[in-house]
Parts: C-alpha cells; structure tokens; sequence
C-alpha cells in the first residue's frame, strides 16, 4: 500500500474554495452517526485532517461534543474557525497532522476523518488511535460517496483495519466506522 508523502503544506491554496463550495456532510448523516455511537454531549471527539472543519463544526452543533480539528493547513484552520464562529459552536483546531498524535488528545470517543484518510499513514494512524480511543469509541471515516463503489479502496481500508476488527466494523451508509476496544 502507498503512503501519499507529507507536505504540510499541500493545500493553503485551497482553504477559501472548500468551505464556500465543498459540498458539506448531510446533517441527517451526522444524526444517524450520533445515535449509532451514543455520542453524548461532551463527548470528545478529534476531527482528524479536519481542513475548514465541516464534520467537526457538524459534531459540535448537532451532538454538543467536544471537537478538536487537527490540520497541517494554517489557511484551513483559519477557516475552520471562522466557520465554527458563524455556526455558533466552540471547538479547537489545533495545527497538526496525523503523524503528531499523542495521549495527549485522548482519551476519545470519535475521531472522524472526512476526505483525508487516503493522506495519512494508515496503519500507523489507525494504530495510534486505538490506544487514544476509549473503550467503545469509534473512527468514521467519511467520503464522499458509499465505500463500496470503489473496490481499490474498500480492499486498501480493509486491509488497514484488518488488525482492528474486533466488532462491527464495515460500511453503513456513506461512513464506515469501526468499534474500538
């Protein structure tokens, strides 16, 4: 499996144009992901790769979680934030990527990554958040269309979460999410 390199700063050109025209995650989607994990207000969930936050931004406003974006992208957490202000939510976006995660951001009951897995080292990003997520916590992956239309892909995902499948894990609906611990 490839690894993508990190450049920290691949995308500061694109900030401005995926938060006016980056078609946002249904609010009926982030519902049903709420019922399905339990999520309760306060919990805390890490928007991993989180560009200008939309799955984070959802999560605060829809659940009342507490949300941590983490992106490489100055210009993206700036419009994470101008965004969050203008949802009426608080959450931190923090400059980091994938590769700096530490106990310091768990213990976590989601971490959702819209669009930006395929960026990442997978199997050490997956690995990394299993010891962060609390027993019963979940990662999401979001996309933007069901898992199964791209067969590459699905076997790639399946392939990082094969060490990780203790329950649940498979696709349901536009998201995949795994149980953890």
């Amino acid at each position: 499996m490839t690894t993508i390199p990190f450049e920290p700063r691949r995308f500061r050109t694109t900030a401005a144009y995926y938060s006016r025209f980056r078609v946002p995650y249904p609010d009926r989607l982030i519902e049903r992901v709420i019922a399905r994990i339990d999520l309760q207000p306060g919990d805390r969930v890490l928007d991993l790769g989180c560009g200008p936050g939309q799955i984070g931004i959802a999560f605060a406003r829809l659940a009342h979680a507490d949300v941590t974006g983490l992106d490489p992208e100055p210009e993206m957490l700036d419009a994470a934030r101008e965004d969050a202000i203008a949802a009426g939510v608080d959450a931190r976006f923090v400059l980091a990527s994938s590769y700096d995660l530490s106990p310091s951001f768990g213990p976590l009951k989601m971490t959702a990554m819209g669009r930006s897995f395929h960026w990442m080292d997978r199997a050490g990003t997956l690995s990394m958040l299993d010891t962060l997520t609390e027993p019963g916590g979940t990662v999401a992956l979001f996309g933007d269309r069901h898992v199964s239309s791209s067969p590459a892909w699905r076997e790639a995902m399946e392939w990082c979460l094969r060490p990780f499948h203790r329950s649940g894990c498979g696709p349901t609906g536009s998201f995949t999410m795994g149980r953890i611990g």
